[in-house]
């Protein structure tokens, strides 16, 4: 993966691997500073400094100076810079892009146990997730979540602890869990994907106090907006094939009906994933929420005098106040 990063910012040539030393980095650094103060204006010169002391970070990587360099991306609290500039709500979108991406690389390919903590320190892994973001924004979101599927994917008993703390308020308890879960009935594919990913990470990982948090967030939170999301997929797709029915061969009604059906056909299969773990809490906890939001409400419903499913379901729980 990183050689494919090489090739994105050297000329397009993938074989062609820049060479990097510690004098080039430090003035890297120190361009950063320069521009730092006038993010703003400074976008395209910013990411491209980004993009190169990435790349001297990863060099350092592969070709054995990963101490050095790294050290000195310690030293020069170069993480910090990132954090703070990504908060900022005037940089341009380009420059956060960068960041994401440039965060996600990092996380994939840091080797050495020290750096990665490092990387996870100062609670700064956890004020990155938090940022507000302007989610409505495609790419921005498409980056955020990749980034957080980076950070579940190099979740383990030892680095839970810079992702969990029970002594925070009960929403920055675990936000890399309960940031992400908000996007669960997202509409691409790639996104929801990433989010069913992170979530099994986190519910196989053995960890009392972390489980009993997420167990309790879900019970009341994730899982009954799951739920609520089936029910709403099951509907669309009830409405769908009603259509398809009064409307014989037209493809269009016949393309709405197996994309209903793909949608819920999704959830149902991550359900099934997540009841595979055999973490008996958490299924019992998952089941009881479909059948009291899902099953029940869907077979009831039959009863009652059938009314037009929403264009779109209702299953994601992010607030409004979220997406900026």
């Amino acid at each position: 993966m990183a050689g494919h990063f090489f090739g994105l910012f050297a000329g397009g040539d993938r074989n062609s691997k820049p060479e990097y030393s510690m004098d080039r980095l430090q003035a890297l650094h120190s361009r950063l500073q320069l521009i730092k103060e006038d993010e703003e204006k400074n976008g395209e010169t910013m990411v491209e400094v980004i993009r190169q002391i990435t790349e001297a970070l990863l060099w350092g990587e592969q070709n054995g100076h990963d101490d050095n360099f790294f050290d000195f991306f310690c030293e020069k609290s170069i993480l910090a810079d990132f954090v703070r500039v990504l908060g900022k709500p005037g940089v341009p979108q380009t420059v956060k892009v960068q960041l994401l991406q440039t965060l996600s690389m990092l996380i994939q390919n840091i080797g050495r146990d020290t750096s990665l903590y490092y990387l996870f320190s100062n609670n700064y892994v956890n004020q990155l997730i938090s940022t507000q973001l302007d989610f409505s924004d495609e790419e921005i979101l498409s980056y955020y979540i990749s980034f957080l599927k980076s950070l579940a994917l190099r979740l383990n008993k030892e680095t839970i602890t810079f992702f969990f703390n029970e002594h925070s308020q009960q929403s920055q308890q675990f936000p890399l869990y309960t940031k992400a879960v908000r996007f669960f009935g997202h509409h691409d594919q790639m996104v929801r994907t990433s989010v069913q990913t992170l979530t099994l990470q986190v519910l196989r990982l053995d960890d009392a106090k972390m489980r009993k948090f997420v167990l309790e967030y879900s019970s009341n939170e994730y899982f009954v907006n799951l739920s609520i999301h089936l029910r709403g997929l099951w509907a669309q797709l009830d409405a769908a094939t009603l259509r398809a029915i009064a409307s014989p061969g037209e493809p269009s009604a016949v393309a709405a009906v197996q994309e209903a059906n793909e949608k819920q056909q999704d959830v149902v299969m991550y359900i099934g994933d997540v009841l595979g773990l055999g973490v008996d809490d958490i299924s019992n906890a998952l089941a009881d929420n479909i059948l009291q939001h899902a099953c029940y409400p869907a077979l009831l419903g039959g009863l009652l005098p059938a009314q037009e499913a929403p264009e779109e379901p209702t299953g994601t729980s992010l607030d409004e106040s979220d997406s900026r």
